[in-house]
């Protein structure tokens, strides 16, 4: 699979299946999409392959630990991001991955803070 930024700077080749797709409603999601919600498809840290133009780093602490995001410095676009709280995994914002069938999100993270306005189908993994 391929991801890329909203200009094409920044590309990265993904190698597998993810291992999971979801949305998440907390307010770092929120606040990275500047939407209701972020999107994001999590493939194990060995599927990525660093991208051949050069990505910018936004590195911060949060309540989950050591984040590290990386994003266009052409276009501001967030492509993927390394996770504390997810170690041993890459995730990669959906949208990004604009091209590839991903189904449909099986889990909707933070669900306690999902707005009350956001309907997803019942069946999804729902994470406190």
């Amino acid at each position: 699979m391929q991801a890329s930024c909203c200009c094409g700077q920044v590309r990265i080749e993904l190698a597998g299946d993810p291992v999971f797709n979801g949305v998440c409603h907390c307010d770092n999601c929120r606040r990275r999409t500047g939407s209701a919600f972020g999107w994001s498809v999590y493939f194990a840290e060995t599927a990525l392959a660093e991208p051949e133009t050069a990505s910018a780093a936004y590195v911060f602490e949060s309540a989950s630990g050591r984040q590290e995001r990386r994003f266009c410095p052409a276009c501001g676009s967030t492509v993927y991001w390394r996770s504390a709280a997810f170690s041993g995994l890459v995730g990669v914002a959906g949208g990004c991955l604009a091209t590839e069938d991903l189904g449909a999100p099986g889990v909707s993270a933070t669900d306690s803070r999902r707005l009350a306005w956001v309907r997803l189908p019942e069946n999804l993994q729902r994470w406190s």
